[in-house]
């Protein structure tokens, strides 16, 4: 089958990029502070847990357990922050676009929900252009779920530095480019 594809010489290629600083989390602290909060809401996560509190509440204080647990390693294991990341807080990352002739290769940093990404396609693919999306490129900042991911208080969303939207900011950044 291979044999029978016929290739045509690419007649246009253009790339663009853009700077983002998209916002982190508010409540994102130090390692320290983290340590401290962690254990305050381990107390109250043991409490509840012993106590007739519903499901939903005691999952919620084990979010928030594991989402203190997880700040050494936002700043030190997997590096999606850097020394002055805090101070600002905001996360400087890239988002990319190649053009193909009638192929749209779209690259954002970190790893986005398969929403962000349908989103961009979406919006894009007609007339013939096919768009693909790239996850983690120029960087990784760690997982970007989306607003209603994020409050379903999974492993991602506990691992995640950003703001609700910035999936959307990252989208929209890729529309702004194509």
């Amino acid at each position: 089958e291979a044999e029978s594809i016929s290739f045509e010489p690419l007649r246009e290629m253009h790339f663009a990029e853009k700077e983002l600083h998209l916002p982190m989390r508010p409540y994102l602290v130090d390692v320290e502070t983290a340590e401290k909060l962690y254990r305050e809401h381990y107390a109250r996560f043991l409490e509840l847990a012993g106590s007739r509190a519903p499901l939903k509440a005691i999952k919620q204080g084990v979010d928030r357990c594991r989402f203190y647990s997880e700040h050494k390693n936002f700043y030190e294991d997997w590096r999606y922050l850097g020394p002055d990341d805090l101070v600002r807080k905001q996360v400087r990352c890239f988002v990319s676009v190649l053009r193909l002739g009638n192929v749209l290769i779209t690259g954002l940093p970190g790893e986005v929900f398969m929403e962000t990404g349908e989103a961009v396609r979406q919006a894009v693919e007609q007339d013939g252009v096919q768009c693909l999306t790239a996850t983690e490129c120029n960087g990784d900042i760690g997982y970007i779920p989306t607003p209603a991911d994020i409050t379903g208080g999974d492993y991602e969303p506990n691992c995640c530095v950003l703001v609700p939207q910035a999936g959307k900011l990252l989208s929209e950044a890729a529309l702004d480019l194509i």
